[in-house]
């Protein structure tokens, strides 16, 4: 099942339309942005991407970790649907399902 929600974009135009679609993909970005614990009611959910950038990590751990930040929030994905390059900050995350 496909989450529908309002889409946010970079540009905000004050009088226009909002736009409502399907927004697993912004979910799933805002919980690899998000810190551990930024969300009040859910300090489960969140991975903190921005501070893993900079620093050396452990492919594997941050697998699990992005796996179970995911999980976290109610998104299903197997662990070679995480893609981590860090020779050039790339994470990529596909083949995830909603749990219905």
């Amino acid at each position: 099942m496909k989450a529908i929600d309002l889409i946010f974009t970079d540009d905000l135009e004050i009088g226009s339309d909002i736009e409502i679609g399907y927004s697993d993909d912004q979910h799933v970005e805002h919980i690899l942005r998000a810190n551990p614990g930024q969300f009040y009611q859910y300090p489960d959910v969140g991975y903190g991407i921005a501070k893993k950038l900079n620093g050396s990590i452990d492919i594997q751990t941050e697998k699990k970790l992005i796996k179970q930040a995911l999980e976290n929030d109610t998104y299903l994905i197997p662990i070679d649907g995480i893609k981590i390059d860090p020779s050039i900050g790339k994470f990529q995350i596909e083949n995830y399902t909603r749990k219905s």
